[in-house]
């Protein structure tokens, strides 16, 4: 019996085809023996929640989020890893954001600047997830850092 795909999820057999090709604009000009490094930040949409609640207040709640944002960039620029609580209850927002391992530091970079501005379309929302093939992000008002998985930790495609 198949199972039930919401609209963006992936299906495929070999899940090398759901890999895309690089596009243009996304040579970073380095030569090594004479042939171009070639990247791909992998910023396809693979799978998007927002959650019920709403903030308390929005325009409180949006500037935590901005503010969080701001101080993750130069721990997702070195590590491709960071976690950030911003604000006080009930406004407080905690954000998560990875790359995967497999992401060069720049690919990263630019798979979190366009993740985090997919989030702020679940505002005024207080929880929201986006995965992207190459990244992805989470915001919820309470700390779920040590949360291993939740109901909407779902599994699009296995290797």
């Amino acid at each position: 019996m198949a199972e039930k795909q919401s609209p963006n999820d992936v299906a495929t057999e070999n899940c090398s085809e759901a890999l895309p090709s690089p596009r243009k604009g996304e040579v970073f000009g380095e030569q090594f023996g004479g042939s171009e490094v070639i990247g791909n930040p992998r910023t396809e949409l693979v799978y998007k929640f927002c959650g019920e609640e709403h903030a308390v207040n929005a325009s409180v709640f949006n500037q935590n989020y901005a503010n969080a944002i701001v101080a993750m960039k130069p721990e997702m620029k070195s590590n491709k890893f960071s976690s950030y609580g911003e604000g006080f209850a009930p406004n407080r927002i905690f954000v998560l954001a990875q790359c995967m391992d497999d992401l060069s530091k720049e690919d990263c970079e630019i798979c979190f600047s366009t993740i985090n501005a997919q989030l702020p379309g679940c505002f005024p929302h207080i929880s929201g997830r986006v995965f992207f093939d190459g990244c992805f992000m989470r915001f919820e008002n309470y700390s779920f850092f040590y949360e291993s998985s939740s109901p909407h930790d779902v599994k699009v495609i296995s290797l």
